[in-house]
């Protein structure tokens, strides 16, 4: 299969890696491509109180109470081990979507790691500020590298660094960049980016088995 290398800098070379990249089948993305979850109603991050509230949780929930889980569903305990190792202190927990929220402005990050029959670790970003078109390729894919390299998804920067991603589903809202990894143990979502009339989504998963 085909793949594609980058370079970080110049920012033209992201412009010519995006029109190389070619879309391909019928594929639909991972769920989390739907609506997004409903953002905590606090002072906190208060640009989020209208996101759509339809979408199920996306995490493990399989054997909640742990008794049989394969891997450790300890999302609270994980998610805040990974905040600190990132030195970020200012979050809110919220239980229902394990998920820690990280306000920034208007924008919000969702931050979750853990899982019970896998092991997921996913980063959304909900945007509200003003950001390239969805058929700018190169502005998204550079976005998904600053927040790999932000929150130390090391795994998902070095693909997008080599190149290894290609788009994989397309319509006017939404966009999946399939990651083309060669591992048999760990299931890379992607890269997906949703457009809704007040935000843009960015989502970036994987899951070990």
């Amino acid at each position: 299969m085909q793949t594609f290398k980058i370079k970080l800098n110049p920012a033209v070379t992201l412009l010519a890696f995006a029109a190389c990249i070619s879309s391909t089948g019928d594929r639909k993305p991972a769920e989390s491509l739907d609506t997004p979850p409903n953002l905590p109603q606090t002072q906190e991050v208060p640009d989020t109180r209208q996101v759509a509230n339809e979408a199920p949780a996306a995490y493990d929930t399989a054997s909640e109470e742990g008794d049989d889980c394969v891997f450790n569903n300890d999302f609270k305990g994980l998610t805040t081990e990974w905040l600190a190792e990132l030195k970020i202190t200012n979050f809110i927990w919220r239980e229902d979507l394990k998920s820690a929220l990280i306000p920034n402005g208007v924008d919000t990050t969702l931050l979750s790691q853990g899982g019970c029959g896998h092991f997921g670790i996913s980063v959304e970003l909900i945007l509200r500020t003003k950001t390239a078109e969805l058929s700018d390729s190169a502005y998204w894919i550079s976005k998904a590298l600053e927040i790999a390299d932000q929150y130390k998804m090391t795994d998902y920067a070095e693909l997008i660094r080599k190149g290894k991603l290609k788009i994989s589903n397309k319509d006017e809202d939404r966009v999946w960049y399939e990651m083309l990894s060669e591992t048999d143990t760990e299931v890379y979502e992607g890269i997906s980016v949703i457009v809704n009339k007040d935000f843009k989504r960015l989502t970036m998963s994987k899951y070990f088995y």
